[in-house]
C-alpha cells in the first residue's frame, strides 16, 4: 500500500513539477531586422524552418552554421546560457517556424540592424 502512495506521489510530482515550456510560432522578421533567442537558464531544443525564398543569417558564439538556406530546416539544442542571433539582411520579410522547447522559461527579443 505504501508503494502504491510512492508512485501516486511520483505521478503527481512529474506532472506538475516537471512541466517545459513550448513555443509553436510561424515569425516575420521584417527586412533589416533581427531576432535574438536566449535560453538563461536551461537548455533549449529548438527547431527552425525557414519559409522564405530568402536566407536568414545566424550569428552565434556557439558552433552554428552561418545562414538557414530558404525552404530549409535546422535543428539545435541551445545550451544553458546560450544565446543565438537570427538576421534578414534582403530587401523583403522572410517568415520562419519556430519550435522550442525548454524545461525553463527562454527569451526571444527583437532587433535592428545597422
Amino acid at each position: 500500500m505504501k508503494s502504491l502512495f510512492v508512485a501516486i506521489f511520483f505521478l503527481i510530482l512529474d506532472n506538475f513539477c516537471c512541466q517545459s515550456v513550448k513555443y509553436l510560432q510561424n515569425v516575420i522578421i521584417p527586412s533589416h531586422e533581427g531576432m535574438l533567442i536566449r535560453a538563461p537558464k536551461s537548455a533549449a531544443h529548438m527547431q527552425i524552418k525557414n519559409l522564405s525564398f530568402e536566407k536568414v543569417v545566424l550569428n552565434s558564439p556557439l558552433k552554428v552554421p552561418d545562414y538557414i538556406l530558404s525552404k530549409s530546416e535546422f535543428s539545435y539544442v541551445l545550451p544553458k546560457k546560450g544565446y543565438i542571433y537570427f538576421y534578414n539582411y534582403s530587401a523583403s520579410d522572410i517568415t520562419i517556424q519556430l519550435d522550442i522547447e525548454s524545461k525553463k522559461q527562454f527569451i526571444i527579443e527583437k532587433l535592428k540592424t545597422k
